[in-house]
Order: C-alpha cells, then structure tokens, then sequence
C-alpha cells in the first residue's frame, strides 16, 4: 500500500517474486529495508555525486491520440498510466520490470495481467471494496496471497503472505485528517506465522500542500479501485536509512506538473527532477 508498492504495490522487482516484501529486515538488525512498491515514492537513492533527471520515452508517429479531460496522470517520470474512452485505469507501465493491464467486469476490475513476466492476479470482493489480491505465476501456482483491511472507507492494513519465502508481512496504515497517509508501520514473520510477527519499521511522510495528489494507484504492484494513500501532495518521505524531501512546480489548475526530490543531508547533491503529463 506501504501510499500509492496498489503499492510501490512502486514497496526491487516483481517476478511477483521480486517486487514484494519476501526479504523484509526484522527489529533486531541496524538498518532496514524500505517497503517497495509505494506509488508516492521511488526507492531509497545512495546519494552519488549526481543524480540524472528523469529519461521519459516518447511515443513515435503520428497517430493522433483521443483526448482526455486532462486531469488524469498519464505520466510521472518514468511511471505511465493508460486509461479507456470511459476513463477507465487499463494500464500501469513503469519503464523498468513493473507492468500490467487490468481486466473489468460489470465496471470494477477483476483481474491484473503482468506484461513483463508470465503472471497474473486475481480480485476478491467484499461488497464494494477489493477484500484479497491472489498472485499466480507462469504455471497457475499460487506465489502472493495479500488481504486487505478498512476503515470508514479507508484502508488500514495489508497482510502479505509469500508462497515462494514463507514470509508474511502486515503493513498498517495511519492517516491525518484530510486522509492523507502520515505512517507505514511494518511488520514481518519469517516463518509466516500470525503469532511471529514482529515490528520492523516505519516509513514516515509529512508536510503536505493543500493541492490535488493526482497518483490513482496506492502501490505499483496492483490497483485497488476507489482506494488512495495521498489526498494531497507529501514533502517528505522519511524510512529508517533516509529522507527524502520533495518540492512541487503547480499548472494552472492546482495539479503538479513537476517534483524535484533531494535527499536530506545531501545539499550539494542536483534533485532528482519527476514530471508530470496528464491525459
């Protein structure tokens, strides 16, 4: 979730053996790891001497494209999204080893195809809100198994359980007033068992602005429809080993068009720049 892996679920690699938590560090060691998959976040950076601005693809020909109502995310940095005539989510593509179509029934999705590895998940519902996300492999093998838990609307937490390392990892949700998420609080079992879990870390965000966060997912690693980490736009994100602190260019409209993300410590270190399109 753990906000947007949803997820990163963007929470480095999703074999769906790769992008999940199956490696999460437990309270007794130094450092820990950072939760992949979070929507909201790239990955904890080793500060270098430069850090590159964004290389964003660009489609080729000429082809003229339908337009959309031009406040859906079509693109943040290497992240880009894809969505029907209805303006339907149908496609997340992360230019790296990150990509799946969701498949709908009767207007809600039902299934994930992973387009960068033979995979696919399955939704679960309890009324109108995803209840659990099963994650099969190549061979129809069962590798994932994610619960979900709300709240007045609001999800609160995420167990996962590995069929490929037999660990299971919850993930808590706190939210502040305008719902947006403040707290990640990670826990894991290295024996998969409920009764073994055990905290492992925080993953902190904070000193939010008061504009529309337009990210729709929660988590790279899948989409849960009507489900958001971030109302608004986070300037910080703070894990056990770093904190990253994000400044925002605004259009017109109020929507982010740019974020420039430095690491806290690190001044004489360029910002990483992210830019946003939107369909």
């Amino acid at each position: 979730m753990k906000v947007l892996c949803i997820a990163a679920i963007v929470f480095s690699a999703i074999s769906f053996s790769s992008c999940k938590k199956d490696s999460i560090i437990l309270p007794d060691t130094e450092h820990s790891s950072d939760k992949p998959g979070d929507s909201e976040s790239p990955q904890d950076t080793i500060p270098s001497d430069t850090i590159p601005q964004d290389t964003i693809p660009t489609d080729s020909g000429d082809t003229e494209q339908p337009q959309g109502p031009g406040n859906l995310l079509s693109q943040m940095g290497t992240i880009k999204l894809s969505y029907d005539a209805t303006y339907q989510l149908t496609g997340y593509d992360s230019y790296s080893n990150i990509g799946y179509t969701i498949v709908y029934e009767n207007g809600r999705p039902v299934r994930l195809n992973f387009t960068k590895h033979p995979s696919y998940a399955i939704y679960t519902y309890d009324g109108d809100l995803v209840s659990e996300i099963v994650t099969y492999n190549g061979y129809n093998e069962v590798s994932y198994r994610h619960h979900f838990t709300y709240a007045n609307g609001k999800l609160i937490s995420e167990s996962q359980r590995s069929y490929i390392s037999g660990f299971l990892t919850v993930d808590d949700y706190s939210y502040d007033a305008n719902g947006n998420l403040i707290r990640i609080a990670v826990s894991g079992a290295a024996s998969g068992q409920e009764s073994d879990l055990k905290f492992s870390y925080n993953v902190l965000y904070g000193n939010y602005d008061s504009q529309p966060n337009p990210m729709p997912l929660i988590s790279s690693e899948y989409y849960l429809p009507g489900v958001k980490l971030f109302t608004n736009n986070p300037g910080y994100r703070e894990t056990p080993s770093s904190k990253e602190l994000y400044t925002y260019v605004y259009s017109s409209a109020g929507l982010p068009v740019e974020r420039a993300t430095r690491l806290e410590g690190y001044s004489h270190v360029p910002a990483a720049i992210h830019r946003y399109s939107y369909w």
